[in-house]
C-alpha cells in the first residue's frame, strides 16, 4: 500500500507543485493499525507534511503523536500537522483548546489544522463533528489570541533541532501475529498495546525524550555508526525493546552490531520468542548480555544520565508525573527550548533542573522574554515555579550568561484569558 498508493500520490503532487499532507485513518493503537494501514509510521515517509487526527477532548493515548513525530524527525520533515478539535462539541473553550493542542505540541506536533471551518452551516453541516472554527462561532473575533499563542510555540518547535538519545522499538509486528479477525485476537493485541504504553508512560513521567523505531523505516534509513543507532537524521545511544512476541530479523541484526560496538540496549519484560514470525531464540541470546527491566517502572534507573538532560521534580523530590518535556536545540544561538506541559488536571509546584548557564522565560501570549530567578547548583540550574492545571512553561536555556531582559513578575503563573 505504501509503495503503490502513498508513493504515487506524493510523486503526483510534487509534479504539480503542491505539497501532500493529511493523515491516515485509525492511528491510535496496534490493533487499529492492523486492518486500516498495516503500520502507520512507514506511510509518513511519503507525506511532504505528515499529519495525524486528534479527536475529542480526552488526552490519554500518546502513541499517535509520538509515532508521527518520530517518523517526521527521523526523515527530516520540518512541519508536523494535526487535524484537531473534532468531536469536542459546541461548548469547547479557549482553555480546553489550549490544553488539547499543547498536549500535542508537547510531543513535537507544530502545525494546526482545525477540524472544520464551514462556509455554511445549512442542513446536516452543523452536525459535522463540531466545534467549528469560523465566523459562525461567537468567539471568532478573539480567536486570533489563541492562534498567535499556539503559532509562536509551533514555530519554535519547527525551527529547533530535535536531538533524541533514546529509541523505543515499535511492536506493531506482534499485533500482526496475533490478529485473527476475532475478539480474542484484538484482546491479545490490546495487552501488548498496554505494554508499549506502560513503557512510554514511564519515560514521559520522568521527562526522558524518546522516539519510536519502526522496522520498515529502520530497514530503509537505519544504520549502526559505532555505538550509535542511527535512523535518518537522528542518532540514538540507548535502545529499549518493549515486551513483545516478535522482532524483525534486520532490526535484530542491527541490535547485535549495536551491542558489539558498545551501544546500550534495555530489554523490558517479555523477550521476543519469534523472529519474523518464526520460533527462534536469537533475541533471548542477545537479551542475556544486556540490561533488563522486569517492569517499566525499573527502566528509568537503567537509562544513562545523558538522556536525562531536564528533570522536573515535585517539592518532595519525586518525578513530577504528568509533566511532558520537549527539547529543541538552536546550535547557532547556543540555546535550547525547554517546553514543559502539564497534562494533569491539577496545578503543581515544581522544580525544573537542567544543565545551563542562564535561563529565560518566554511569554508566548505577548511574545516577550523575561529574566527569571533561579538557583545555581554546580553546572545545573534549578528553576522553581507553579504550573497551572493543564498549563505550560516555555523556557530558553543558554550555554552562556545573557544580558538583562524584562523582569518577570509572576507571568509563569499566567493562564490564557477567555473572552
Amino acid at each position: 500500500m505504501r509503495t503503490i498508493s502513498q508513493k504515487e500520490y506524493t510523486s503526483g503532487a510534487r509534479k504539480k507543485g503542491v505539497l501532500l499532507t493529511g493523515h491516515r485513518v485509525l492511528e491510535e493503537t496496534l490493533g487499529d493499525q492492523v486492518t486500516s494501514n498495516g503500520a502507520v509510521m512507514p506511510n509518513y515517509e511519503f507525506f511532504h507534511i505528515p499529519g495525524m487526527d486528534r479527536l475529542g477532548r480526552h488526552a490519554n493515548n500518546c502513541l499517535t503523536p509520538v509515532q508521527l513525530v518520530s517518523a517526521a524527525n527521523q526523515l527530516g520533515k520540518k512541519q508536523i500537522l494535526t487535524e484537531t478539535f473534532a468531536c469536542c462539541g459546541w461548548g469547547l473553550s479557549f482553555e480546553e483548546m489550549k490544553w488539547i493542542y499543547e498536549w500535542q505540541m508537547g510531543r513535537g506536533v507544530n502545525l494546526m489544522c482545525e477540524h472544520l471551518s464551514p462556509y455554511s452551516m445549512a442542513g446536516i453541516r452543523k452536525r459535522d463533528y463540531p466545534a467549528f472554527h469560523f465566523y459562525q462561532s461567537p468567539w471568532w473575533d478573539d480567536y486570533k489570541k489563541f492562534l498567535d499563542y499556539s503559532s509562536r510555540i509551533g514555530m519554535l518547535i519547527a525551527e529547533g533541532k530535535p536531538d533524541y538519545k533514546v529509541l523505543v522499538l515499535h511492536t506493531q509486528s506482534t499485533a500482526w501475529l496475533l490478529y485473527n479477525d476475532k475478539k480474542s485476537g484484538y484482546a491479545y493485541i490490546a495487552i501488548y498495546n498496554e505494554h508499549l504504553m506502560s513503557v512510554v508512560k514511564a519515560l514521559e513521567h520522568s521527562q526522558i525524550p524518546y522516539h519510536f523505531g519502526d522496522d520498515r523505516i529502520i530497514r530503509r534509513h537505519g544504520k549502526i555508526e559505532g555505538d550509535t543507532f542511527r535512523i535518518g537524521t537522528q542518532s540514538y545511544k540507548t535502545v529499549i525493546v518493549p515486551p513483545s512476541m516478535n522482532i524483525n530479523s534486520n532490526t535484530l541484526k542491527m541490535l547485535y552490531e549495536f551491542k558489539e560496538n558498545g551501544g546500550r540496549i534495555i530489554w523490558c519484560g517479555e523477550v521476543p520468542s519469534m523472529v519474523d514470525g518464526e520460533k527462534r531464540d536469537m533475541a533471548k541470546a542477545l537479551s542475556d548480555t544486556c540490561a533488563f527491566a522486569d517492569e517499566p517502572s525499573e527502566l528509568i534507573s537503567l537509562i544513562p544520565d545523558y538522556a536525562k538532560t531536564v528533570r522536573v521534580k515535585t517539592k518532595d523530590g519525586s518525578d513530577a508525573r504528568g509533566m511532558t518535556c520537549l527539547i529543541r536545540e538552536y546550535p547557532e544561538s547556543k540555546c535550547r527550548l525547554i517546553y514543559i506541559v502539564n497534562t494533569y488536571a491539577q496545578g503543581s509546584d515544581i522544580d525544573i533542573i537542567l544543565k545551563a548557564e542562564d535561563l529565560r522565560l518566554y511569554d508566548a501570549l505577548n511574545d516577550e522574554i523575561y529574566s527569571v530567578d533561579f538557583e545555581k547548583r554546580g553546572d545545573k540550574i534549578v528553576f522553581s515555579a507553579f504550573i497551572e492545571e493543564k498549563g505550560s512553561i516555555v523556557l530558553f536555556a543558554y550555554d552562556e550568561r545573557q544580558g538583562i531582559t524584562l523582569r518577570n513578575t509572576g507571568l509563569y503563573k499566567m493562564q490564557l484569558p477567555l473572552p
